[in-house]
């Protein structure tokens, strides 16, 4: 199995303590590497708090990681409004940190080949793997999954949500993407707006750098040098 290695168990644990047991914990379960055809397996790291859980209610919590690291916080951070919600709900708080971010690396390396496995359709059943997983681990009878996502990770808690109306009872996405497309000028303009409220000459710059990188990345040499540069 690649990335960390789990075992031959389903899920694998090691946190830490506080007053009245467990509240934050480390953990990692099996994923396959591709949900669709293959049965290669890796590690998925994820947190999970069980302070505020309510037995009989069967409320789950679940932040959704993106393009980036996770850590403890997320289930542990009483202001995070998260966090306060679930201890409102007496549910259950997980984090799941995206494939191929943090300690969630299902390849040895990046490569273009292995990369092909770095997508939204992955990502969404791993999500439904989780769910059907923590549902036996934490013996939830009639579970009440909510699923909470920022940006990408907004998209994807919609895009869950729209797969498993079964599984997922509801989702909250935080300024998601719905409508993927390859030019997306609009980001860029409503970007170069802000900037140029703040300083016009800042934003000008901006746009003569990413012209200059553009020219680069059109030749062997600019491309070196930018690869360089951003080491």
């Amino acid at each position: 199995m690649a990335g960390i290695s789990a075992n031959d168990q389903k899920v694998v644990f090691k946190g830490f303590a506080s007053q009245g047991g467990f509240s934050g914990r480390e953990a990692y379960l099996k994923q396959k590497l591709d949900h669709f055809q293959e049965n290669k397996e890796w590690a998925q790291r994820y947190f999970y708090n069980n302070r505020y859980y309510r037995k009989g209610g069967d409320v789950a919590f679940l932040m959704l990681g993106g393009t980036g690291v996770l850590d403890m916080e997320w289930v542990t951070d009483e202001k995070l409004p998260f966090v306060q919600f679930a201890k409102e709900r007496g549910a259950l708080i997980f984090a799941l940190e995206h494939r191929f971010y943090g300690k969630s690396r299902p390849t040895e390396d990046l490569s273009v080949r292995n990369l092909q496995y770095l997508n939204s359709r992955q990502a969404i059943e791993d999500i439904a793997t989780f769910i059907q997983t923590m549902n036996n681990k934490f013996k939830l009878n009639n579970p009440k999954w909510i699923v909470f996502g920022g940006s990408y990770a907004g998209s994807l808690a919609l895009w869950a949500r729209q797969k498993y109306p079964e599984m997922i009872a509801g989702a909250v996405g935080s300024s998601p993407l719905m409508e993927p497309r390859l030019d997306f000028w609009e980001a860029s303009q409503l970007a170069d707006e802000v900037y140029r409220k703040s300083d016009s000459k800042c934003a000008e710059n901006i746009k003569i750098g990413f012209m200059q990188m553009m020219d680069m990345l059109g030749n062997e040499t600019g491309r070196s040098q930018l690869s360089g540069l951003f080491k």
